[in-house]
């Protein structure tokens, strides 16, 4: 089938399997695919039953503390996006250093988790199996307001071995991070399109918010999405 696409008769609309559609959605904090406790089928009957036609789900760069977008803590236990203790799944492959982010070992940024690939594929295959859009968010600039959450970030240089000079919170999404922390960028971006190019029921989000972020890194981003699709 053709890809979604915005309709060219309304470009407030999208055109998705042969009819124009508004997608809409009740989202449950975008937290589905890197969660490993979370039941997306069960989440995406719902959708389904409730005329739901888009989820959003964060790649794996970003993930939330416990204590959310709030350091009080007021919704510890009902944010999807703050997986607990050993339920992070992110691209990247994680080693037996250990001290990496929410359990387990550091991550190693130049390799890839090949499980996290294939619940990819079916958490965008389950989705299109109902009918529901999938909206998969590459990036978050909230690390550069937050550092809190900036704590948990793989690409944080205490979570992984890669040792990357000039990495923090406010130039991680700016092309001051260097060299090697974009070629690492460009290939987590390239990998994950590469995986959703074969659905018709998916998109690409650079950055959902764009706090700290520098227009000339994101048109990079966009340039390796578009180049593996």
């Amino acid at each position: 089938p053709a890809p979604l696409a915005v309709s060219s008769a309304n470009p407030a609309y999208f055109r998705f399997r042969g009819r124009t559609v508004a997608l809409i959605t009740s989202a449950e904090h975008y937290g589905g695919l890197i969660n490993l406790d979370f039941n997306y089928t069960r989440y995406f009957d719902a959708l389904r039953a409730n005329g739901f036609t888009l989820t959003q789900a964060f790649a794996g760069s970003y993930v939330e503390p416990d204590s959310d977008c709030n350091p009080n803590g007021t919704n510890p236990a009902g944010n999807t996006l703050s997986p607990a203790n050993g339920s992070f799944i992110a691209p990247w492959q994680r080693t037996a250093q250990p001290g990496g982010s929410l359990g387990g070992g550091k991550f190693d940024l130049t390799k890839y988790d090949e499980q996290y690939f294939v619940r990819l594929q079916d958490f965008v295959s389950a989705a299109g199996a109902r009918g529901i859009v999938v909206q998969v968010a590459l990036f978050c600039g909230y690390d550069a307001t937050h550092e809190f959450i900036w704590d948990n970030n793989p690409m944080n240089p205490a979570n992984n071995i890669n040792a990357l000079a000039g990495v923090n919170r406010t130039t991680v999404y700016t092309l001051r991070a260097g060299g090697e922390m974009l070629r690492i960028q460009l290939e987590m971006a390239r990998r994950v399109a590469a995986a959703l190019k074969p659905h018709d029921n998916a998109m690409l989000e650079v950055v959902f918010t764009t706090d700290g972020t520098g227009s000339d890194w994101a048109r990079k981003i966009v340039g390796a999405v578009k180049q593996a699709d």
